[in-house]
């Protein structure tokens, strides 16, 4: 196989696994954060186009996981749940 063509499809690959893992970790936090379903939190969290308050948390979490300075799994994932629940009231206080 081409080397450019090996390295483009791990770039894509690790690409995917990331995606998936975003959409876990969202998952988690609404959970955590007693978030329901619905869209009503995607002008906070995403761009704006996402279906569901699901899909614009996995964005969030893409965008902010590397800002986390946590290397064990959980502290990690409560560095994102206090930095989401910080994101919805610095949201809600702009509005």
């Amino acid at each position: 196989m081409n080397p450019n063509l090996k390295t483009l499809f791990q770039e894509t690959v690790n690409i995917h696994r990331q995606k998936q893992q975003a959409v876990k970790i969202a998952g988690y936090l609404m959970t955590v954060l007693q978030i329901p379903e619905g869209n009503h939190l995607v002008m906070f969290f995403g761009d704006g186009d996402e279906h569901s308050n699901r899909d614009a948390i996995a964005v969030w979490v893409g965008r902010t996981i590397h800002e986390c300075d946590a290397y064990e799994t959980e502290e990690r994932l409560e560095q994102l749940a206090r930095r989401a629940k910080l994101q919805v009231v610095r949201r809600m206080d702009e509005s």
